[in-house]
């Protein structure tokens, strides 16, 4: 899809408003069921929504797919991690192990470093040592104190 934004007439505010990608989809395949081209349907698209507003490739696409039967207009599930973090699970791994480093956490709670260090900062979240505790001085080390 183009960078352009999603705009989408709203005659009782008297402005254009953003479009959601599913009503973008639904346009798609409006276009797909009628036998418009891609090229076609992009033109009419962009005309009727504003330019930019979806790339040739991106009607491509959805051609294929609607080519294929899968008529849904969903995104399709991706491979890979998952970018959610509960910042429960997060505060709770850090109330049992408050030392934990990010990469322990991380792993502990299957998402990346840098996405434990991102929502640290987001809650404030300031890293303490831990305060050890005093040692007691053999005599040597206190004879050689005084």
């Amino acid at each position: 899809m183009a960078s352009g934004p999603l705009r989408q007439w709203n005659p009782y505010m008297g402005a254009f408003m953003p479009m959601n990608k599913i009503e973008l989809r639904v346009l798609i395949r409006y276009c797909w069921k009628r036998g418009l081209s891609t090229r076609k349907a992009a033109e009419e698209i962009c005309a009727a929504e504003g330019e930019g507003t979806i790339a040739y490739a991106a009607i491509s696409k959805w051609y294929k797919r609607f080519d294929s039967g899968d008529m849904t207009l969903e995104d399709k599930p991706r491979s890979g991690r998952s970018l959610k973090l509960d910042d429960g699970d997060l505060q709770t791994g850090l109330n049992i192990a408050p030392s934990s480093s990010t990469r322990e956490l991380a792993d502990e709670l299957g998402v990346g470093k840098s996405t434990i260090h991102r929502h640290l900062r987001q809650l404030d979240f300031v890293h303490k040592k831990p305060r050890q505790d005093p040692h007691e001085l053999t005599e040597a080390q206190a004879n050689r104190r005084l």
